[in-house]
Order: structure tokens, then sequence, then C-alpha cells
């Protein structure tokens, strides 16, 4: 999974990992043809906080808050994304947890989907189309379908930028008491990027 060292991990919108948001959702299988998009009204969905899931899930027990135990889910959240640069953007990666197939839209235009499941989170790349809809300071939309095939089961998305850690190093020369110049001693310096 996610990347240990040189890679810097800064959340835009929390996984129930880190924070137990809430999302609009129904498990219904009579669901409209555009329920991704802005425009579609769920206030009639039930509200429940990720994640999503079977308590039974080996790793993910603790962070199941909502019951899913059907073949399919469709999930719906609004988060305001604040103020970030196109960089920013382009450093956003999704972290999922899910099982079994999940896809994803952001603002009505269609992100990723992945097929199966994994037994942790994982960056994901969003698609270049799903990010060129995100709007700094403002209300965005993400929506999100779990089909479940049979055995346990857990849906969970956020997003995060991921950026490298440059490693400069430094030079800094040391003076002794007879004036006399020792050889410099080099520091690493870490930077994000």
């Amino acid at each position: 999974n996610l990347p240990q060292s040189g890679i810097k991990v800064k959340p835009i919108l929390s996984t129930a990992k880190e924070h137990k948001y809430k999302w609009r959702y129904t498990t219904s299988s009579d669901v409209p043809r555009r329920w991704f998009a802005k425009e579609f009204d769920d206030r009639t969905w039930a509200e429940g906080e990720a994640a999503f899931g079977s308590s039974s899930i080996w790793n993910g027990a603790n962070l199941i808050s909502t019951p899913w135990n059907t073949s399919q889910i469709h999930m719906r959240r609004w988060f305001r994304l604040g103020d970030v640069t196109p960089e920013m953007i382009n450093a956003m990666r999704f972290l999922l947890y899910h099982d079994d197939d999940i896809h994803i839209y952001i603002n009505g235009v269609w992100a990723a989907s992945k097929k199966g499941s994994v037994s942790n989170y994982i960056p994901f790349d969003i698609s270049y189309e799903a990010k060129q809809t995100l709007k700094p300071n403002s209300w965005n939309l993400i929506a999100v379908e779990g089909l479940q095939d049979g055995g346990v089961q857990i849906m969970d998305v956020g997003i995060s930028t991921f950026s490298t850690i440059r490693k400069y190093t430094m030079t800094y020369p040391i003076r002794t008491t007879r004036k006399s110049l020792l050889p410099a001693i080099r520091y690493p310096l870490s930077l994000p990027k």
C-alpha cells in the first residue's frame, strides 16, 4: 500500500480512519440512471457514517459505522474544497478501501473504477476529466457505487494529495579555536515538493 518514505500525504477529503463523516446512501436496486449527477436530489436517501460494510471484515471492523450487507450501495457526499492550487489538484489521489467493485464520480464525471477488493487503504488515480471539474473554494460532489458478489464487504473513499519530499544537502563550515577551517559537514534537509 501506502507509500512509506519520501512521500507526504495530506488529506483533502478524509476517510473513516481519520474522521467519521456522513454520506447520503441507498442500498436499493432501483436508482435513477444519473444518480451521480450534481442536480440529482438525494434528500430521500438515508444518511449514515462511513465506513459502510459488514463488521466481520478482519481488519476493518473498527472502521464500520453503517451496516451494509446487500449486493450494492450508492453513496453521495458533498465536500467543500478549500483554497487549492492546480498543482495540488494534480497531486490528488483517492484513498480506497473496498470489497468488492467500486465506481467513483466527481461532480457527475467518471473518476475511477476498480474491480475486486483490497485489504487496506490504497492510493488510486483520479481521472484527468474528473480533476478538471474540481472547483477550489466551492462545494464539490463525490458519488460512489459499490458492488458485492459475496463474503465480507466494506466501502470507504477519501482524497489526499501525494507529494514527494526532496532532500537537499546544505554545507556548513565549522571553525575551530585555531582559526582554521575543518572540513564541511553535510546535513540532509527535507523539504516538501
